[in-house]
Parts: C-alpha cells; structure tokens; sequence
C-alpha cells in the first residue's frame, strides 16, 4: 500500500531562465537572483505537452506580442519539428489532427 500526500505549492519568481535536464528528469527554473526551484519527475514528453498547451489551446500565446528573441526561439523549435518531419521520423502522426488555425474572415 502507498501513501500520497498531495501538496500544492505556489512560488512568483523573476524567472531568468528555464532548463530541463534529461538524466534525472527535471527542470530547473531559476530567478534574478541565482536561486532556483527544481521539479523532479518531469519527462521530456511532459515538456512536449506542455509547449502544445501553451501553443494550442483555445486561448493560446499570442506569438503576435513575443519579443525578437522569443520569436526565434519558436522558429528555432519549429525548425527541427519540421526537419524531422522531412526525414519521416514523425511518421503518420498528425496525418488526422483538425488544426486549431485561426484565419481572418
């Protein structure tokens, strides 16, 4: 039998930087002033869902309002989204996704 303890936990920080580490499954958020929380227990693919979460839902980032280098950095992402796809690694996947493309009327 296990024993959960749900916590709940809430931090406002200066965020400078946002790191996720693969060998022990975490990310590093760390602030101005060179402190730091680390969520441990966090996959690669939960870092996948989480950009389409913000990149995809009904009331998603406005890419309109990211300065230069977040622009780039998104371009960046979709640059080796889109090689792979060249190079078939995604497979079939996407081949029956209703996209969530707003147009002008």
């Amino acid at each position: 039998m296990t024993i959960r303890q749900t916590t709940t936990l809430e931090f406002y920080l200066d965020v400078m930087n946002v790191m996720y580490f693969e060998h022990d499954s975490s990310i590093y958020v760390d602030d101005a002033e060179d402190n730091s929380i680390q969520i441990h227990g966090v996959k690669a693919t939960d870092c996948i869902q989480m950009v389409r979460n913000i990149l995809c839902c009904r009331d998603a980032l406005d890419i309109s309002e990211l300065r230069e280098h977040e622009k780039n950095t998104l371009f960046e992402i979709y640059a080796v989204i889109n090689s792979a796809r060249e190079r078939g690694e995604l497979g079939a996947a996407g081949s029956s996704i209703k996209w969530n493309v707003k147009t002008e009327d």
